[in-house]
């Protein structure tokens, strides 16, 4: 992602951009490379304070639970899948008609002499106008728009499915409240809700920490 896209991406921006239209173009190429590495180093330097929540998860699927838990849990995990297929089909869309059309002469972003020969506005230092360099890199370009992409996705996704799930914990937790009456172990199940409650307030604070 940096040697293939970003710096080149740069190298296009000082080397090949002389308008206004160009320079936008580019730019708006080079800020989500920038982006997604700021969300990649984000997300690896918190992988620590991410496992505990992620074993949270595991354990609220994991252990029993009424029926009416289960809908709700399976309906918050129902949303998160549908946003997240949602959200690659139409980048999947994105993508291949940026590398499709453009070989029939359609074109979806401003091109300038020398920056229409692979989909990124990118310069290298070496001839990539010759073959097999001009295929490699093409190849190459390709695969890492494929591998940003789904990083970029990836990380907001991934947090849109943790905040589903405690979402789902919370209003079971509310069920369980409001049906504290009608239960015969009322201690215990007050107990319980209030360790839960206390457990996600916690998970929700170690989520709080990978904005810090």
């Amino acid at each position: 992602m940096i040697f293939v896209c970003t710096i080149p991406c740069f190298c296009g921006l000082i080397m090949k951009c002389d308008n206004l239209m160009a320079y936008v173009n580019c730019v708006g190429y080079c800020i989500p490379f920038v982006i997604t590495l700021m969300k990649y180093i984000v997300i690896y330097s918190k992988r620590k304070v991410l496992l505990p929540v992620l074993n949270m998860i595991a354990e609220d699927w994991a252990k029993s639970k009424t029926d009416v838990e289960t809908n709700v849990m399976v309906r918050q995990a129902r949303i998160s899948r549908a946003f997240n297929i949602f959200g690659y089909a139409i980048t999947a869309v994105s993508i291949l008609s940026m590398l499709i059309l453009p070989q029939f002469g359609i074109q979806f972003r401003y091109v300038s002499e020398g920056t229409d020969m692979f989909p990124l506005p990118t310069y290298y230092v070496f001839d990539v106008s010759q073959s097999p360099y001009y295929e490699i890199v093409f190849v190459v370009q390709v695969i890492t728009i494929l591998m940003t992409t789904c990083c970029y996705l990836g990380v907001d996704h991934f947090f849109g499915t943790l905040i589903l799930h405690i979402c789902g914990q919370l209003e079971n937790l509310q069920t369980r409240l409001a049906n504290v009456k009608e239960t015969e172990k009322f201690d215990s199940v007050l107990v319980n809700a209030v360790l839960d409650h206390t457990r996600l307030i916690r998970y929700l604070a170690e989520m709080g920490k990978m904005f810090i």
